[in-house]
C-alpha cells in the first residue's frame, strides 16, 4: 500500500489543511492565524495593518474583520477596492497570503448588527473612544473607555463607529517552511473559474 501523502505533498489536501488553519484562527484568540496583517494602497502608499481575523466563510471564500468608521482605513478602503492578508505559524512554518476585494458593509444591517452582538463588552469599549484614530496627541494619553465607566451614550457611539469588513478571495498562496519546502496557489478566480497549482518556493 502507498504511503498517505504528506499535507502539502498534495494540493487538495493542503488546501483542506490551509482552511482548517484559517478556521481555528477566526475561533481561537490564541492562535497565531487569529492576528493577520491586512495590506492595502493608499494612493501609492502601501499600508499595513495588524487586524484580528473574526470569520470565515470557507464557501464564499470570505474574511471578516472589524474596523472603526473614523479611522483612515474605512475611508481609503471602499476606494482601494483590493487588498490583501497575510498570516503566518511559526511553529508550524507556514505562511498563507489571500488577495481579493474588499467592501464595508451597511452599518445598519443584518451582517453588521449580528457580527456587533456577538462581541464582548471590552470589545465593543474600544469603538467608544471619543477621540478619532489616527489623531495628533501632544503626549500619550489612554483613549480608551474603561469598560466599568461605560454609558449607554458610550455604548451607542461605539455602535455607530463599528464597521464590519469583508475580504472576498480571489487568490490564495501558501509556503510551507517544514521540512522540504511548498509553494501553492489557488486562484478562485471569477465567474466560477478555477486553479490550483505548485509554484517554485
Amino acid at each position: 500500500m502507498a504511503p498517505s501523502p504528506k499535507p502539502f505533498d498534495d494540493l487538495k489536501l493542503a488546501h483542506d489543511v490551509i482552511w482548517n488553519e484559517l478556521r481555528e484562527g477566526a475561533a481561537k484568540p490564541r492562535n497565531a492565524f487569529h492576528w493577520a496583517t491586512l495590506c492595502y494602497l493608499d494612493g501609492f502608499t502601501p499600508v499595513p495593518r495588524t487586524i484580528v481575523l473574526r470569520d470565515i466563510d470557507r464557501s464564499a471564500k470570505r474574511f471578516e474583520v472589524h474596523t472603526d468608521a473614523r479611522s483612515r482605513k474605512a475611508a481609503v478602503l471602499p476606494r482601494a477596492k483590493h487588498a490583501s492578508l497575510s498570516f503566518y505559524e511559526p511553529k508550524k512554518m507556514l505562511q498563507v497570503t489571500v488577495l481579493g476585494r474588499v467592501e464595508i458593509l451597511d452599518p445598519r444591517g443584518a451582517d453588521t448588527e449580528a457580527a456587533w452582538s456577538r462581541l464582548t463588552l471590552s470589545t465593543k469599549a474600544i469603538y467608544a473612544n471619543r477621540i478619532d484614530p489616527g489623531t495628533a496627541l501632544l503626549e500619550p494619553e489612554n483613549t480608551t473607555v474603561a469598560v466599568d465607566d461605560l454609558t449607554a451614550e458610550d455604548l451607542s457611539r461605539a455602535r455607530a463607529n463599528f464597521r464590519v469588513l469583508h475580504l472576498q478571495a480571489d487568490r490564495l498562496e501558501a509556503l510551507s517552511l517544514d521540512g522540504n519546502h511548498r509553494r501553492m496557489i489557488y486562484d478562485y478566480g471569477l465567474a466560477g473559474q478555477r486553479r490550483a497549482a505548485w509554484i517554485a518556493p
